[in-house]
């Protein structure tokens, strides 16, 4: 890969949140630029707070600040920082590699932090060992590369449920998630609920019923316990059946 560095380097902050926007009057930052900028905002027609900041890295100058003192929630621009920070340390040909490793009759499975490991790549890892292999006593896991800090600094504590909020590791199996399919069941029954993959290693509570009318409805939600960092997921609500 080619890294192009200019000799003119600028950084740019910008958060969105979810409110009317500012009126762009008397902003910070070069005309042209600001000209450039605030027309983008204006033409893009989003109905969001925004909180923007570009300053040259070279002289500390603001090129342009739209409510840049602003306190919002970065969410998913994280991303742009994460992905140049590893483009840039580890380069684009980086392969993670997840290994296999024998000790007498015992596998280890060492994760190298590969985020994309699928349920098929695991299914065809075992049918390669299993050709090679009669028997294994015991399967080890191996998910030292990474340190224990499973959940990331400033992740919002009521979104823990949801696959974007999965839980770090050096050792991932699709995506960290389980998936859940549900469909009514007996109507006054709770509602008939499946996870793929089958595993015993998460608890359900479902607690949910299943109707026939939206008299009193109560959403139908499957959340996890992500406060207390534990595989239990509680099923509430209703759902309706339309037959």
């Amino acid at each position: 890969m080619t890294i192009i560095r200019l000799q003119f380097i600028t950084a740019l902050f910008c958060f969105f949140s979810c409110a009317p926007p500012k009126a762009l009057l008397n902003n910070p930052g070069q005309a042209k630029l600001k000209k450039n900028i605030n027309a983008l905002i204006v033409d893009s027609g989003l109905d969001v707070n925004m909180s923007i900041k570009v300053t040259s890295l070279n002289s500390g100058e603001i090129l342009y600040a739209l409510n840049s003192k602003k306190r919002l929630m970065p969410a998913s621009n994280n991303k742009l920082y994460t992905c140049a920070a590893a483009l840039a340390n580890l380069g684009s040909d980086t392969i993670f590699e997840t290994a296999i490793y024998q000790q007498e009759n015992n596998l280890i499975l060492k994760g190298g932090g590969d985020p994309d490991f699928s349920l098929e790549q695991l299914d065809s890892l075992a049918k390669i060992i299993s050709s090679q292999i009669e028997s294994v006593d015991t399967l080890f896991v191996d998910e030292s590369l990474m340190d224990t800090l499973h959940y990331g600094e400033g992740w919002m504590w009521d979104e823990g449920s949801w696959w974007y909020a999965a839980p770090i590791s050096a050792l991932s199996l699709n995506d960290n998630c389980v998936e859940f399919y549900f469909h009514p069941g007996k109507l006054g029954q709770p509602v008939q609920v499946s996870t793929n993959p089958v595993t015993n290693y998460i608890q359900i509570d479902n607690q949910s019923i299943t109707v026939n009318d939206t008299v009193d409805f109560q959403k139908f939600k499957i959340e996890r316990d992500w406060a207390g960092h534990t595989n239990k997921f509680n099923i509430s609500g209703e759902l309706m059946d339309f037959s």
